[in-house]
């Protein structure tokens, strides 16, 4: 969709070069320009939300929980903390 208002921007922009502008032409033009600020912010929010993650960076960061004492209150409870987002209990339904 970014790449569509581009090439439209830049197909308007040609034609206001080339002496047509009018009313319609020059408010299109605003509107693609507002859709494209739209777009390239979403695609920045996107990025934020959902970060790219390397290998190596992986490793790095599953290594160090191989160096913990699970026989330490303090060690389990990052562990838990790191891994475990929401526990659900229910009566048990015999």
């Amino acid at each position: 969709m970014r790449r569509n208002a581009d090439t439209a921007i830049q197909n308007l922009l040609n034609a206001i070069q080339q002496g047509i502008l009018t009313k319609p032409t020059k408010g299109r033009l605003e509107k693609l320009e507002a859709t494209k600020e739209k777009l390239e912010t979403k695609i920045a929010c996107e990025k934020l939300a959902k970060p790219k993650v390397s290998a190596e960076l992986m490793t790095f960061w599953l290594q160090r929980f191989r160096k913990l004492d699970v026989r330490q209150k303090s060690h389990r409870k990052m562990l838990i903390d790191t891994f475990i987002n929401t526990i659900f209990l229910y009566d048990a339904k015999w």
